[in-house]
């Protein structure tokens, strides 16, 4: 009888047919109907078949060194799961059947055929390359998925320290602040804008409870936008890399995380943040790209300029765009009774809400609690051996899921509204004078303002400042910017059915609050 070695490979990814069991149910059934004995079989778990760099696979070639005499057949599944990779898969099969004298074979394949055929070898080829395509395809979608996901606020993956991981109504990943640890975070932003060092903030933060391990740890707390409610978005074919407002409630204010990244890049990138270009990196050039700024000596001083890396024949006379944007700013605040209005309107708004939070979180509730009985009578049923384990574990998964977004429904409506109410009642006035609050702002609270007012997508293009999103507050007085060319809004472009520059995530409410927590850290120098 002959004898074969069996070789399984399964990703995170795989399901049903293509699971451990699976795979050798496969390969031993193949094996049988051709009578044919397998003597060993090799199982690489969790392992990519981009390269043969996989911990099984390296034993099954020292096995074949020392025992290929004995062994007639290599037996996969799919040629996928030998590699995804055509070059390395052809090369290592030449080498197997070549010096060993061992035939690579799928179970979709029949026994009969002629593996010295070159008809052979192209279909073995069209297969290994429909494996690779298929692994571009999957990481391709996977990047984009990611991206999307991403650009739209979304944070993936482990919670950091301070959130919970959750799913939302959707049943989409999303972090849920863990109000005892945030705190934590708080305080170590605060003691860094107080000056504290890292070594006593890092004393600190682990007697209050900080497990972040690492000498580095504080300064990687400091760092991450997560915190600032932003999403770091990498740069993906021809689009920048950028920040972005996250779906999640920040535990710091936006604002204070740009602060925070002023101190900590001061001394190590000169000019990142500066006085005398205020705008750079928040104003982008028509092709989307951010600006940056440089300067150059006249007779008497320097002068100052904005420039895109990628247009180095542009260049913006900071002067310029600095008196445009006040003028800009003029235009662009609120007349008092268009104060009062919005004042009324929010009030009545924040009642509304109010009137129907109380019976929407009993109603939660309600719905934890019967859910919470429902997952403790699933573990009864298990115990008592009622129900199997596949049954169990699909309940379980989506009971667990409902319990996460109904208790991130729950906190995200325990806010409290009467704080919200003081905010707009005490900032909205100071909505009448914008050209004069952003002259008040520093540098990080200046390039805030306009990441919030224009969802940072403020850019300068002809002459005119444009953006596809202005905060609702503004909204009434579009018509007369774009008359005294000041500001262009436009309309998002639709692209490949999804929307390009669309507002930011959050009610009309929520992006009002979160720009007036901004307004109140505003004061005259």
């Amino acid at each position: 009888m002959k004898k074969a070695i069996g070789y399984i490979r399964i990703s995170t990814k795989d399901q049903s047919n293509f699971s451990l069991s699976g795979q050798e149910k496969y390969i031993r059934e193949y094996a049988s109907q051709h009578s044919i004995e397998i003597s060993s079989l090799f199982t690489d778990e969790g392992k990519s078949a981009k390269n043969f760099d996989r911990p099984d696979w390296k034993l099954l070639e020292k096995f074949i060194e020392k025992h290929h005499r004995d062994i007639d057949y290599l037996i996969v599944a799919k040629y996928d799961r030998f590699s995804r990779n055509a070059a390395q898969g052809l090369s290592k099969i030449e080498l197997l059947e070549r010096k060993f004298k061992i035939i690579i074979v799928s179970v979709f394949e029949q026994m009969f055929i002629d593996y010295d055929s070159p008809f052979f070898f192209k279909q073995r080829a069209d297969m290994l390359i429909s494996a690779e395509f298929e692994w571009h395809v999957i990481r391709d979608r996977t990047r984009f998925g990611n991206h999307n996901a991403r650009s739209q606020g979304r944070y993936l993956g482990v919670a950091p320290f301070g959130y919970k991981n959750a799913r939302d109504e959707q049943n989409k990943p999303i972090l849920v602040m863990d109000e005892a640890k945030a705190n934590i975070i708080k305080n170590i932003y605060a003691g860094f804008l107080r000056g504290t060092s890292f070594t006593e903030l890092s004393k600190a933060a682990r007697s209050e409870g900080l497990t972040n391990s690492g000498r580095s740890a504080i300064q990687r707390i400091l760092t991450n936008p997560v915190y600032g409610g932003l999403i770091f978005v990498a740069a993906y074919k021809k689009e920048a890399a950028k920040y972005v407002k996250s779906i999640h409630q920040g535990i710091v204010a936006e604002h204070t995380w740009w602060q925070v990244q002023q101190l900590m890049n001061k001394g190590k990138v000169r000019t990142i943040i500066n006085d005398e270009v205020p705008m750079r990196s928040v104003l982008h050039c028509h092709c989307g790209h951010p600006l940056t700024a440089g300067n150059s000596k006249g007779k008497t001083k320097y002068y100052w300029y904005y420039k895109c890396n990628k247009h180095p024949e542009t260049s913006y006379s900071a002067v310029t765009l600095h008196n445009q944007f006040d003028e800009l700013l003029s235009n662009l605040s609120l007349s008092k009774v268009h104060i009062d209005f919005l004042r009324e309107d929010a009030r009545k708004e924040m009642e509304l809400q109010l009137q129907n939070r109380d019976a929407e979180l009993k109603e939660l509730k309600k719905e934890l609690h019967t859910n919470t009985t429902n997952m403790l009578s699933l573990e009864e049923k298990f115990i008592t051996g009622i129900i199997q384990s596949d049954t169990y574990n699909r309940w379980h998964s989506k009971y667990s899921a409902t319990e996460s977004h109904l208790r991130y429904r729950i906190e995200s409506l325990t806010g409290d509204n009467q704080l919200a109410w003081k905010l707009f009642d005490k900032e909205l006035p100071k909505l009448s004078d914008m050209r004069l609050l952003y002259s008040w702002a520093t540098v990080p609270q200046k390039q805030t303002f306009i990441r919030m007012v224009f969802n940072s997508q403020l850019r300068y293009e002809e002459g005119v400042y444009r953006t596809p999103y202005l905060l609702p507050f503004f909204s009434l007085n579009t018509a007369s910017l774009k008359e005294k060319r000041l500001l262009e809004v436009e309309q998002p472009e639709e692209e490949f059915g999804k929307i390009v520059g669309s507002t930011p995530t959050g009610t009309s409410i929520e992006l009002s609050t979160q720009f007036l927590s901004l307004i109140a850290q505003i004061k005259a120098a």
